[in-house]
């Protein structure tokens, strides 16, 4: 009935409409990007031991391996996806430089951290429900996401692109470009070659 009473026992009908309602909420917009949109995904190194990306796209493709949601007009992309497709990308470029130690979800500190290794090793962390990621083993270096990230059956959901604000051109932190006449979304894939960082 819109109470909040803390103290009390749930009925099975109480719990079930408050699953229902959960679900309703997670599985928002996962069905609101039309058949016709094209996924892209681009691929670039970074200048070696530097952090100025080259302009030259080592591999571009077509992909359906990335599981996406538009809420309120914000896309978000799998954040499990996104490093799945960017480290099949890196291999099939012949990047043999490093190897993913692991990705982990943390649900008491609700982080999703991974680990990749290049002869440093550095941490990636994506809070719930926060605009906030960080990257770095030995400093803390915040960058930012226009939304909150989401959940979606256990996935984490970042947001790549703002229908409301698109962006002509695919820009660094997986800010993917929109091409309303083609019906494209270009998400770009970094790698700052040397330092083990991707994103």
């Amino acid at each position: 009935d819109g109470s909040f009473q803390p103290n009390k026992t749930s009925t099975r009908a109480e719990a079930v409409v408050m699953i229902q309602r959960m679900l309703e909420e997670m599985e928002e917009g996962i069905d609101a990007l039309d058949s016709a949109t094209t996924i892209r995904v681009q691929y670039r190194e970074s200048i070696p031991y530097t952090h100025e990306i080259s302009d030259t796209i080592l591999q571009e493709r077509e992909t359906d391996q990335i599981q996406l949601q538009v809420i309120d007009n914000i896309v978000y992309a799998s954040l499990n996806d996104l490093y799945d497709v960017q480290i099949e990308m890196m291999q099939e470029n012949g990047n043999t430089q490093w190897e993913i130690i692991g990705f982990e979800w943390w649900p008491i500190e609700q982080k999703f951290y991974v680990e990749p290794m290049d002869g440093f090793y550095w941490e990636f962390q994506y809070q719930a429900r926060d605009t906030t990621y960080y990257w770095g083993k030995w400093s803390v270096h915040p960058s930012y996401f226009c939304e909150p990230v989401r959940f979606l059956y256990g996935e984490l959901m970042v947001p790549i692109c703002d229908f409301s604000h698109p962006k002509e051109e695919p820009q660094e932190g997986w800010q993917a470009a929109w091409d309303g006449e083609t019906q494209t979304l270009t998400v770009p894939m970094f790698y700052y070659n040397g330092w083990g960082m991707i994103s």
